[in-house]
């Protein structure tokens, strides 16, 4: 295994990725453009110098090299499912995802986002996940339909949640009505009254003032 890995130049922003049967192996054999591999690489779409290349697969028996369908398109981060190829392509100028069929030989566009491009996906056992304008989706690898997934996530944040809090140290203002009989005082941003005799009463009466 280790000699078959060093006749292959996998110099790319993702790891190779392996076939289910481990008999093959999907990679590219230098990063598509330069830039730290943690580094998102939108700013080079439809980028066509010479550094692109296409996806690459090794057959680890004899070495054999199979170049995918490629038309000097920036092709990358390799994904395989059972005998299906995943990567991503800028070769309708936005970054989508493709897959590749062993079976047919012939590459298939799945999703046709024409404004933001896809950053990074991953793949599973039955289906890609891939991030694109700040939403993640899902690619059942049946369907090839893509699903936008909505997710939530809810905190305990106990600080935020609404609770009584002791401000006489946090008082930044102060004045007396003109009688004298009330005072008025300013604290986290509420303004609160006070009577020389009855209860302190808040303006706003308004829950959860900050």
């Amino acid at each position: 295994m280790a000699d078959s890995l060093n006749r292959c130049r996998c110099r790319a922003r993702s790891a190779p990725s392996y076939s289910p049967d481990g008999h093959r192996v999907a990679y590219e054999e230098i990063t598509t453009a330069f830039v730290p591999e943690w580094y998102e690489t939108s700013m080079w779409r439809h980028y066509r110098g010479g550094r692109t290349h296409p996806i690459s697969v090794m057959n680890l028996s004899d070495y054999a090299v199979e170049k995918l369908p490629w038309n000097n398109s920036n092709d990358t981060l390799p994904m395989w499912i059972g005998n299906t190829i995943y990567f991503l392509s800028d070769r309708d100028h936005t970054m989508n995802l493709f897959a590749y069929s062993g079976d047919t030989k012939q590459v298939k566009q799945l999703t046709h986002h024409d404004d933001f491009d896809i950053m990074t996906a991953s793949a599973g056992s039955d289906a890609v996940v891939y991030e694109q304008a700040g939403y993640i989706y899902l690619v059942d690898a049946k369907t090839e339909k893509a699903q936008r997934l909505n997710i939530e996530v809810t905190g305990d944040l106990p600080w935020a949640r609404p609770q009584f809090k002791k401000v006489v140290t946090m008082i930044r203002n102060s004045a007396l009505s003109p009688t004298g009989v009330r005072a008025a005082f300013e604290a986290r941003g509420e303004i609160f009254t006070v009577p020389a005799e009855k209860a302190i009463t808040a303006t706003s009466r308004k829950p959860g003032r900050a």
